[in-house]
């Protein structure tokens, strides 16, 4: 009979200690007032509130990641948010 699978290491699920606790833009941490986590809808990726303000143009954002473009954004408020990380914040 076989030894089974070495175990492996397991992934930590707190945002924190992956460093998904802040927006990868300006550094500073996501809280529940003018850096609420949104994502961009296309790519996936999630920058705060304030961040996605400044990046918003012509009723288009780029993500400032990937570069991909998001057309037909009237208000970075009607962006989703990423509750995942929300979650981490309030508890």
């Amino acid at each position: 009979m076989a030894d089974p699978a070495p175990s492996k290491q397991l992934i930590s699920s707190d945002y924190e200690s992956r460093g998904l606790d802040y927006c990868h833009f300006c550094g500073l941490k996501y809280n529940v007032g003018a850096r609420i986590p949104r994502i961009i809808v296309g790519c996936g990726h999630t920058f705060c509130t304030f961040c996605l303000s400044y990046f918003l143009r012509n009723n288009k954002i780029k993500c400032p990641l990937c570069r991909k473009m998001l057309k037909g954004v009237d208000s970075v408020d009607k962006l989703p948010l990423n509750f995942n990380i929300l979650y981490e914040i309030v508890t």
